[in-house]
């Protein structure tokens, strides 16, 4: 999820992110955007034997 974004990114369209790490390396994403329906989620899991 990207926040605070001042721009629309349309779905369709290819979202591209260059992380800078410590060590000076670059790394390249070109990140897919697609529309996800509000209360679309699906987290996976079954709370993994959590009893709360």
């Amino acid at each position: 999820m990207i926040m605070n974004y001042a721009d629309a990114i349309p779905a369709g369209e290819i979202f591209e992110v260059e992380i800078t790490t410590d060590d000076g390396s670059v790394l390249s994403l070109q990140i897919p955007v697609r529309e996800q329906p509000s209360g679309e989620e699906n987290y996976g899991g079954d709370r993994g034997g959590h009893n709360h």
